[in-house]
């Protein structure tokens, strides 16, 4: 990597750390134990899953079954609040759904996952509209397990 490249995306990962003056994953506990709350409450049902902050490209966010949401984190980073609030959401309604229905017995954004987004009060929208064409970077989030 030329040294040019090689600062300005040491200088774009000291830019996304500075941003986080609170903890991102203390920010996505904390809304998931608000919708696992809402989930129990609505559904009878509710789940904790694992964060994993290694999801690039375009693709907001992902939920694989049984309990794993994946974050991209650059997208999180500059898009925190509505992140935080739909795409978290978002994914632990499909994760939700799965769980009250059954996996893969319902459509990925069908009837049923409609239904658990807007138990949340989130709109039932497939994709979201950030902006995805950031420079490209390497950003690791540590937590502890």
């Amino acid at each position: 990597m030329y040294p040019n490249r090689l600062n300005r995306l040491l200088a774009f990962i000291h830019r996304q750390r500075q941003r986080m003056n609170l903890s991102i994953d203390g920010k996505i506990q904390e809304r998931l134990e608000f919708l696992m709350r809402l989930g129990q409450r609505q559904w009878g049902k509710q789940l904790k899953p694992h964060v994993k902050y290694d999801l690039k490209g375009k693709c907001g966010g992902q939920a694989i079954w049984p309990n794993i949401i994946r974050v991209n984190l650059p997208l999180l980073v500059n898009n925190e609040e509505d992140y935080l609030k739909n795409t978290i959401g978002h994914e632990y309604a499909h994760l939700l759904t799965d769980k009250l229905h059954g996996l893969g017995k319902t459509k990925d954004h069908g009837i049923e996952w409609k239904e658990v987004m807007w138990s949340f009060d989130l709109e039932a929208q497939r994709c979201h509209n950030y902006v995805t064409n950031l420079p490209k970077a390497t950003a690791t989030l540590h937590t502890n397990p």
